[in-house]
């Protein structure tokens, strides 16, 4: 039986990613430039050794324009995609397919183990919500919840991105659920006290 925490949080999701689906493209557009600019100003992309994104989809807020300025920075690009267990796994960006749940594009070159990728790094995640606590309501799979302790624990900054009208002061959380280091939307970027 679903716990009232999670139907909450299907129930939010739903709603939320509703609202993003609406907005146009060009709004979309201005707000991944927007992340990107606020990211610009506010961390020092070269202190960097690694950034790992995801590609937009389903109204998300569009990480592409921040990676542009990691890749003239000559900063390694790492993409998600879903590994054979179910895990998260990153890959170096390149060739994409659209084989990863619901579809989603995934990178199709070789996966680098965590312990092994170059630090300092950083990883924008996808999220539908968060609050300025650092707590995160995901696209429900639990990918990232799974993936974000080992990441922390070899030293990564966590982004969670949403869109300003998802981040709100009270999400239905549940005990699994993973905290981000700082909240990045297309108007701010908030540090989240704590969380490490």
């Amino acid at each position: 039986m679903e716990s009232s925490a999670a139907s909450q949080k299907a129930l939010k999701r739903r709603t939320l990613r509703e609202r993003r689906r609406t907005l146009t493209g060009p709004a979309q557009r201005a707000a991944g430039r927007n992340v990107a600019e606020i990211l610009n100003k506010n961390i020092e992309i070269r202190d960097f050794r690694t950034i790992a994104a995801y590609v937009a989809q389903d109204g998300e807020l569009d990480p592409a324009p921040a990676l542009e300025l990691f890749r003239d920075a000559g900063i390694q690009i790492l993409l998600p995609r879903t590994g054979p267990d179910s895990s998260l796994e990153f890959a170096p960006e390149g060739a994409l397919e659209p084989s990863g749940p619901a579809g989603i594009s995934e990178p199709t070159g070789s996966a680098v183990p965590i312990p092994e990728i170059s630090t300092p790094a950083i990883v924008l995640v996808p999220c539908v919500a968060l609050t300025p606590a650092g707590g995160r309501l995901g696209r429900g799979g639990g990918f990232y919840d799974r993936a974000l302790s080992d990441l922390r624990a070899a030293g990564w900054l966590i982004f969670g991105l949403c869109h300003e009208e998802a981040l709100t002061n009270h999400l239905p959380l549940e005990p699994h659920d993973q905290a981000v280091d700082w909240c990045l939307t297309e108007k701010r970027l908030l540090s989240v006290v704590g969380v490490r």
